[in-house]
């Protein structure tokens, strides 16, 4: 909150979901803050949408509670929009810091600035945090987050490429990620992350899938990769669904043509370690490919 109200850029409004947390919020003295109280536990995308519709400005950006930003970041990121109108979203490079706010290095260890959603969100991981993007909103009017738990961020943002492709990275670190909490999402039980990641991956492929994208090479390399990955963790973590063993293999097949199929399928028709260790080796050519 500290960081918002000493924004160099002060025509904002602030939006306040409380997902039903036990202590709940109280009221502030600046009337540019607006709270909302779930009455139950709703998730960070359900609750994202509620603010989503409750915003009246040109701009949105969803900040967690567990992220700040530098006093410069509405007034750059906002500045960028402006100046390339075909872009829908401006994002802007951060640091990771303790829970004294001790600086411990850039974000996902690199500075990069990239113009488009895809495939880059697939080929080289989602360089940009939820906080870290100003979107312009009448752009993403027509898209809601998923209520899944991990990877709905990835829904989120395919979603709006599907449309409009074009984002904007600034340089700076303009973003504070707080990674030494306790209380965040990621803090589940792996089964549980699994479990919602699957949701969220049955969403996203179908839609690319059903897309113009299903065609470019990265994007079917990179489908091919996190599928792969999703089985190593499948039989790693000896979980016992065959819904999700089959959903996995049918959309490998789907995204790769007979040759491939016929010798992952001989893979994972071996017995125990032998069937680990080559998916671990096709997950290794898959990442160089996917690059």
């Amino acid at each position: 909150m500290d960081s918002i109200l000493n924004q160099s850029c002060q025509n904002f409004e602030i939006l306040i979901i409380d997902d039903a947390s036990e202590k709940p919020l109280t009221s502030f003295a600046d009337s540019r803050i607006r709270i909302h109280r779930n009455p139950t536990n709703l998730g960070p995308g359900p609750s994202r949408n509620i603010g989503m519709e409750m915003a009246k400005g040109n701009f949105v950006v969803f900040l967690d509670s567990d992220d700040y930003w530098h006093p410069d970041f509405l007034k750059l990121t906002k500045q960028a929009l402006i100046s390339d109108t075909n872009a829908v979203m401006a994002y802007a490079n951060g640091t990771d810091v303790d829970a004294r706010e001790k600086p411990l290095g850039i974000r996902r260890n690199k500075i990069k600035t990239p113009e488009h959603i895809l495939p880059d969100i697939l080929s080289r991981n989602r360089h940009w945090g939820t906080g870290a993007c100003l979107w312009r909103k009448k752009d993403i009017d027509y898209v809601r987050w998923i209520a899944t738990r991990s990877w709905e961020d990835y829904a989120f943002d395919i979603d709006v490429a599907l449309k409009n492709n074009r984002i904007i990275g600034i340089e700076e670190q303009l973003v504070f990620y707080d990674v030494s909490g306790s209380d965040k999402l990621s803090a589940r039980k792996p089964k549980d992350i699994f479990n919602d990641k699957i949701r969220s991956v049955q969403y996203i492929f179908k839609n690319l899938y059903d897309s113009e994208f299903q065609k470019d090479s990265k994007i079917r390399r990179s489908v091919s990769y996190i599928l792969l990955m999703l089985l190593m963790e499948y039989y790693q973590q000896k979980i016992n669904n065959p819904s999700i063993s089959r959903y996995l293999k049918q959309e490998f097949k789907r995204w790769n043509g007979f040759v491939i199929n016929l010798g992952v399928s001989g893979i994972l028709m071996a017995p125990g370690k032998i069937k680990i260790n080559g998916i671990d080796y096709l997950t290794r050519i898959y990442r160089r490919l996917r690059s």
